[in-house]
């Protein structure tokens, strides 16, 4: 009973009854409109939130996609001196130097390492976690951690849960994607014991990774072109330099495509909102002025006002920003990786841009009513 009685306080409280009316018979006239911008909203949404999500994913991974700011493979100490050597006579500070052996599987492109090289890189590198990764890759015989390649951006689930290397089966446990060799060395890793290590080590080839992390790796064109003349083709060298040139340089392009596209929509979203309200606005006057001869004031006209327009920025909103979630969220399982942050921040920046543009229209909507 109660609720039968507040429902009628509201429903006939100053001009409730007429914006409730009102509002009604406009969605209905206009659900098709509506509909189309709620697409457009969507599409907005998506954009923005991808792009952000991407760039928030990138720079969060390039600690694991760029651990060193050099790294070239090579078991050959003279050239491994001629580095230090250049390095010693450069501007350039060496942090630290990473030196791990590792086997090569040719046939799966897989990279073998024991617990000891882990553990020592994670250490080294300071990884997060890395306590708890440890502790849970305890390794008996024939099991393995899984590492990801470093480049492997969408998640791919496994079929098999086991590895064959030169005869030994492994059963995979699955470690998170932790800083290891980098892009320098772009392939899966498998971690094993050190005893099967050194089995399997008679009957692959052993290589060695040098990794170097400078305290000013900025500027380091002219380093890196030094570098290649004294190392050779097959030593794998990269540097931070050639990561910005390959790839992170060409993923701000993403960034400004994503971003323009967004901008694009925005205002397509706006202006068919705006002109929509707008041409509607002529034929809305006379109503608003009966509305006044019977007694209704200012005040109470604007409020009618605000929440008929409020309605064809709100609707749309609600029903783009359900469905543009649900895309943003298949998007971090592809990805395999949280982006609740630079999803949450697009929503509030298209929130904010719609509110402006809700503010602009009720400001020339209510100008249109009142003038004579």
């Amino acid at each position: 009973m109660n609720f039968l009685v507040n429902r009628k306080e509201i429903l006939y409280n100053g001009t409730n009854v007429i914006s409730f009316s009102n509002l009604l018979f406009k969605i209905k006239e206009n659900y098709k409109t509506l509909a189309q911008v709620a697409i457009l909203v969507t599409i907005c949404i998506t954009s923005l939130g991808t792009v952000s999500s991407l760039k928030y994913y990138v720079n969060n991974n390039r600690k694991i996609e760029v651990p060193y700011s050099i790294s070239f493979v090579s078991s050959n100490q003279e050239e491994i001196d001629k580095v230090y050597e250049l390095l010693q006579n450069s501007n350039y500070k060496v942090k630290l130097k990473e030196h791990a052996k590792y086997l090569f599987d040719n046939q799966q492109e897989t990279i073998i390492i024991n617990y000891s090289t882990f553990n020592k890189i994670l250490s080294d590198l300071n990884v997060e976690n890395r306590q708890k990764i440890l502790s849970q890759l305890q390794l008996s015989n024939n099991e393995a951690g899984y590492v990801g390649a470093s480049m492997t951006w969408l998640s791919i689930q496994r079929e098999k849960e086991q590895i064959t290397i030169e005869d030994m089966k492994f059963t995979l446990k699955t470690i998170p994607k932790v800083p290891l060799f980098g892009n320098g060395v772009p392939y899966q890793s498998v971690v094993i014991n050190d005893n099967e290590y050194d089995i399997l080590k008679t009957k692959l080839l052993e290589q060695q990774f040098n990794g170097i992390i400078l305290d000013n790796p900025e500027n380091m064109e002219e380093l890196t072109y030094q570098l290649a003349s004294i190392l050779p083709e097959q030593s794998q060298l990269y540097t931070s330099y050639i990561a910005d040139a390959t790839f992170y340089d060409f993923s701000g392009i993403i960034y400004f495509l994503g971003f323009f596209l967004f901008l694009v929509f925005v205002f397509a979203t706006a202006s068919i909102i705006y002109f929509k309200i707008l041409s509607e606005s002529f034929g809305e006057k006379t109503k608003y002025e009966i509305l006044q001869k019977i007694g209704a004031t200012k005040t109470e006209i604007r409020h009618a006002i605000s929440k008929y327009i409020a309605t064809f920025f709100i609707l749309p909103l609600i029903v783009g920003i359900v469905h543009s979630s649900v895309a943003i969220f298949v998007l971090s399982n592809l990805m395999n990786y949280n982006i609740i942050i630079p999803t949450l921040t697009s929503i509030l920046i298209f929130i904010i841009i719609h509110g402006i543009f809700y503010l602009i229209a009720r400001r020339r909507y209510i100008q249109i009513i009142e003038s004579n």
